[in-house]
């Protein structure tokens, strides 16, 4: 593997000016991103080894003229918005030869993490979105899980007397993914069939019930939340096409965009200027989100 991964990461520097690569802190990063890369896919090949879920697609895209076709939501009857993007891996688990449930799986480099509170308030769409529209065009599969993987370099703080192997367990740990998982026991063991709880952020008690704070949703919790999040992009949609571009960023906590946003000098937001102020998001618990969707749905 590490020879792999050696020649695919020098087949990338290949791509650069000779100038570039020469460097001495080039070369400092790409041995950094060469052992990133090996790590992760050490960790992800872990994962696949623990669990029963398959490979079953890299790189999906919708619409650009392969894959599936564009992800497609109707405002109303006369205006539709077509969505591209691309699922980076999708797993199914095989449960018999009637049962099937998909697990959508998005690589990310930074620190986001899936939060069922910023999915209620749309500023978490893409995994649900794909889950949705993944399971529109297979109708035999169940949803399983949504996560994101983050590809980092983990380190693990030494202590005297550690093992190499009680090391890289704590590096796997740092590899645990962060998602929604379906409340059912079989499919949470084909994720991770020794419960290792380093794999998804589930875990069981020595009962074998799951313990309290897991990420989970039940099968109709999933439906709600797709339909959620269908609504979402419509509400988006209809106020791009009306044409409201006014600057009203969201806070969330101490959480906004504003913080590592590049277009400051051009939106000049500024809460000291008149009618310039943040669209400042209530802090739900889970138990609370929950009972707001269901709530929606009852309103239709």
């Amino acid at each position: 593997m590490k020879t792999a991964v050696r020649k695919a990461t020098e087949t990338a520097m290949q791509q650069l000016k000779r100038m570039q690569r020469d460097s001495g802190r080039f070369k400092f990063t790409a041995a950094k991103v060469e052992k990133m890369a090996g790590r992760a896919i050490k960790a992800l090949t872990t994962h696949l080894k623990n669990g029963e879920f398959q490979p079953v697609g890299y790189e999906i895209n919708f619409g650009d003229g392969k894959g599936f076709p564009p992800i497609q939501v109707d405002i109303d009857a006369e205006r539709k918005i077509f969505i591209t993007g691309q699922i980076d891996r999708v797993d199914v688990y095989y449960k018999d030869s009637e049962t099937s449930y998909v697990k959508i799986l998005d690589y990310k480099t930074g620190n986001k993490n899936f939060n069922l509170l910023e999915v209620y308030y749309g500023l978490q769409l893409q995994l649900l979105l794909y889950l949705d529209a993944y399971l529109k065009l297979n109708h035999a599969y169940e949803p399983g899980g949504v996560f994101y993987f983050h590809i980092n370099n983990p380190y693990v703080t030494y202590k005297v007397g550690m093992e190499e192997e009680e090391i890289e367990k704590g590096q796997m740990k740092q590899f645990k993914l962060s998602g929604l998982v379906l409340e059912q026991l079989d499919v949470i063991k084909a994720l991770d069939k020794e419960n290792t709880g380093s794999i998804i952020p589930v875990s069981l008690n020595k009962d074998g019930s799951i313990k309290k704070g897991s990420s989970i949703a039940t099968t109709d919790q999933f439906e709600l939340l797709e339909n959620h999040i269908i609504d979402a992009v419509k509400d988006l949609g209809t106020q791009i096409l009306e044409g409201k571009v006014s600057a009203k960023p969201f806070k969330l906590g101490e959480k906004n965009p504003c913080q590592y946003c590049n277009y400051s000098t051009i939106c000049q937001f500024n809460e000291s200027q008149p009618d310039n102020y943040f669209d400042k998001l209530e802090n739900l618990s889970k138990e609370e989100v929950w009972q707001r969707i269901e709530r929606e749905k009852e309103g239709k």
